[in-house]
């Protein structure tokens, strides 16, 4: 998702023949700003050296997922609890507003992801000329880990 911020930004500096994208976050476009952000929640539980609770509000609350305690790379997501807030001020920033998106695109987003991230995909849909729109089916928006063969089927057509 993240990646797919970084991969419109790189549009407008390296030539590319698509975009495949899934889900990339946009809150500054897609929800309401009348709350205080993750990254800033985050920071506040940092300082208070709740560091497990900074990471489950960023993994539960900006993508949906659930029982993070049990995922085995729970550990190790951890330890990357600053570069989760940075990486959500810069998600809570992001607009695609001004990006020249005209190559042909991918659009990935999973049948139960947040409503903010399928808002994000209807968002690009509306403004990227040339999109193929595929909702995985029975995911939310770790389908990478939970529905591989969904995602090559979807990238393989694209491609």
């Amino acid at each position: 998702s993240f990646g797919g911020l970084i991969s419109m930004e790189a549009t407008q500096a390296v030539d590319v023949d698509g975009l495949i994208l899934y889900e990339p976050p946009m809150p500054a476009v897609t929800v309401d700003q009348d709350h205080e952000s993750i990254a800033s929640r985050m920071e506040t539980l940092l300082a208070e050296g709740d560091r497990e609770a900074a990471g489950r509000l960023f993994f539960e609350e900006a993508t949906g997922a659930e029982n993070v305690e049990q995922w085995p790379i729970w550990p190790d997501c951890l330890t990357l609890a600053e570069t989760m807030i940075r990486e959500s001020a810069i998600v809570e920033e992001f607009r695609p507003d001004g990006l020249d998106l005209s190559v042909p695109t991918l659009l990935l987003t999973g049948e139960y992801s947040p409503d903010h991230l399928q808002t994000s995909i209807d968002v690009l849909e509306g403004r990227i000329p040339d999109t193929r729109r595929v909702e995985l089916e029975g995911v939310g928006h770790a389908g990478m880990a939970s529905a591989p063969g969904q995602i090559a089927t979807a990238v393989r057509g694209f491609l």
